[in-house]
């Protein structure tokens, strides 16, 4: 189960959105980029 952050409503553990207020569940952080020099 994942939790939404938002509202609290425990979701299905394939879920990539919270079912009650749509809330993105994404686990996986996008890596930064390293700045230009």
């Amino acid at each position: 189960m994942i939790k939404c952050p938002r509202c609290g409503y425990d979701n299905p553990d394939n879920a990539l959105y919270c079912a009650i207020c749509g809330y993105p569940l994404t686990t996986q952080q996008p890596t930064p980029q390293s700045p230009y020099h």
